[in-house]
């Protein structure tokens, strides 16, 4: 008797690999527990890219329920190299909608993704992603982690 359900396993796998083989960099950095000062600059290394193409740059943020604000402005400046890209873009990560209900997903700790910008890359091109945030108040507390997705932009 052979077993009729062997190829859905093989399939998943299939489907899993394809949802991630186009990212190139997703990585979160730690805030210090008592908030994220303005001073601590987060960094982000770009390892080489493998194929030429155009890839979606996205911040994410990882708060607290308890966050108090309606959203946080974040500034990211890019360094590559080979060839040289010098850019400085401010982005606004919404937290809360109009009425103070907090839009990220999750329960005690909120995740939220970002677009930041799409660029064109060119293969083994590779460098640094710095963010700090530019709120009045120099720590911003009940932020946890802050993070960097690149993905190959679907074709």
């Amino acid at each position: 008797m052979k077993p009729k359900h062997l190829w859905l396993p093989a399939v998943g796998a299939m489907l899993c690999a394809a949802c991630i083989r186009g990212t190139i960099l997703h990585h979160f950095e730690h805030v210090d527990p008592d908030g994220w000062n303005c001073y601590d600059t987060l960094r982000y290394s770009l390892p080489p890219i493998p194929q030429a193409g155009l890839y979606d740059f996205s911040v994410d943020l990882r708060y607290a329920n308890a966050f108090a604000y309606e959203g946080i402005r974040v500034v990211a400046e890019t360094y590559l190299r080979r060839p040289p890209v010098a850019r400085r873009d401010t982005l606004y990560l919404k937290t809360a909608d109009e009425h103070g209900i907090p839009v990220g997903q999750g329960l005690n700790l909120l995740q939220l993704s970002t677009p930041l910008y799409t660029l064109r890359l060119q293969p083994g091109q590779e460098g640094t992603i710095r963010l700090y945030h530019l709120m009045r108040l120099e720590t911003m507390p009940d932020i946890r982690e802050v993070g960097l997705k690149i993905t190959e932009t679907p074709r």
